[in-house]
């Protein structure tokens, strides 16, 4: 063997026992992807809170609530369905020293979601009459279960990115969310016997929406951390929290919200 061809193949040697060569990781990784299988039930927990502080008042709404997700049957060109019932909500609103009680709403409320197989949403269709503000908020909710996936096959500390933009509520055409989410996956795990993907987000947006006392002009930060089922797409547990801080007016406004969702059954 010449000294060229010793060098190559002590190399390629090298290469191999490193796992380097030509082989990239989406074909070492694993799929992510939104699946919908007829009849499958999973029963979710939601808890979330919201801090409001705006004139010197600050006030803290605490809500909780079954979310049921049912899968459907696929839309015409296959993308995958599902319907979202909503039951069982609380909710409560300190404000300085007084507690009381609120109606969020939602028992009742039935949407049916049509999704690409990365977890976009394509249609958000109420089963009942639903005033557009409640229309907004449920399909937010509802976004919170199926993250944005990766479009090709994945490995631990791959990274995408989700561009997003809301076309605008107000007569100046400034979109109501405009930036970018990035995510990180940070492992595969397994969860009550179920083989998931652990990913990280991170997001920053501007913000631009009509409220009761005038525009919002801000930004938001968003960061979380989710369990995703590699059989489905779905996720088996979720934490985010966003903060948000801006004006309306001269007035100062901020507000974090943390939420946490929990599966609590599979059928």
């Amino acid at each position: 063997m010449t000294r060229l061809r010793w060098k190559r193949a002590l190399l390629a040697a090298l290469a191999c026992a490193l796992g380097l060569g030509t082989v990239s990781s989406a074909h070492a990784g694993k799929s992510l992807r939104v699946q919908s299988k007829p009849g499958m039930k999973m029963l979710y927990r939601m808890e979330a809170q919201n801090e409001i502080s705006f004139s010197g008042i600050v006030m803290t709404e605490n809500q909780t609530g079954d979310i049921e997700v049912e899968a459907l049957g696929p839309d015409d060109e296959g993308n995958p369905r599902f319907a979202f019932r909503f039951a069982n909500f609380e909710a409560t609103l300190m404000r300085g020293n007084d507690l009381a009680e609120q109606n969020p709403r939602l028992d009742g409320v039935v949407i049916h979601v049509t999704l690409s197989p990365r977890g976009e949403q394509l249609d958000v269709l109420p089963q009942s009459n639903l005033e557009p503000e409640r229309r907004k908020m449920v399909a937010q909710l509802a976004d919170a279960f199926f993250p944005y996936l990766p479009e090709e096959d994945v490995d631990r500390d791959d990274r995408w990115t989700e561009e997003r933009s809301e076309e605008s509520e107000t007569d100046d055409g400034v979109p109501t969310l405009q930036g970018e989410t990035k995510y990180t996956l940070e492992g595969f795990d397994k969860r009550d016997g179920q083989e998931c993907a652990k990913i990280f987000l991170e997001g920053e947006f501007s913000v631009h929406t009509p409220t009761p006392g005038g525009i919002f002009d801000g930004k938001a930060k968003a960061e979380g951390e989710s369990f995703v089922a590699l059989d489905g797409g779905h996720i088996l547990s979720a934490k985010f929290t966003v903060e948000t801080t801006g004006k309306v007016g001269n007035q100062e406004v901020s507000r974090v919200q943390d939420v946490e969702i929990k599966m609590r059954k599979k059928s």
